[in-house]
């Protein structure tokens, strides 16, 4: 009786273990891939601010070209 429940405990402890680990890797992989997506959106938003810049750029180029006046920033 003795043997078996040791071995009944051996199974859980070792399946204990296993899950553990198993949600440990799953842990890291989500991580990794919430860091690789963030690298990504950051990209997206440096190209984003870029693009908004030149739009911006020529938008007042623009309305300085056609010689209206603009009040400046200060006011």
């Amino acid at each position: 009786m003795k043997t078996i429940t040791y071995g009944i405990i051996t199974v859980m402890v070792t399946g204990l273990i296993g899950n553990a680990l198993a949600l440990w890797k799953n842990h890291a992989v989500v991580d990794h891939k919430v860091t690789v997506l963030e690298k990504k959106q950051e990209k997206q938003d440096n190209r984003q601010e870029a693009i908004e810049k030149k739009i911006d750029d020529l938008h007042w180029f623009i309305i300085k070209s056609k010689g209206i006046k603009v009040p400046s920033g200060d006011k």
